[in-house]
């Protein structure tokens, strides 16, 4: 599998707030961030606290992510919204 770049929307220093209906990033300036499919968690936590501008001594604790996954079920695709975290 080949290398390739991803573009995601980080909404940090925010809240999630969930509600009937789902969940809602929340951000007061959001980023977009271009991002290799191949990188290491060290390399992703590095690449988010210099698009962020991080002052030295900061680090990137916790990201937390939504991916779209499609699956059969009874021979039908369904798609979900799988929320993820990691430290």
């Amino acid at each position: 599998m080949t290398s390739s770049l991803v573009n995601a929307i980080m909404y940090y220093n925010g809240v999630i707030t969930t509600t009937k209906h789902g969940s809602t990033f929340v951000s007061v300036s959001p980023k977009i961030v271009q991002l290799d499919n191949k990188m290491s968690l060290d390399a992703l936590k590095q690449a988010i606290g210099n698009k962020i501008s991080l002052p030295n001594g900061k680090v990137v604790n916790d990201i937390h992510f939504r991916l779209l996954v499609s699956f059969f079920r009874n021979n039908l695709l369904e798609t979900r919204l799988v929320y993820f975290m990691v430290k």
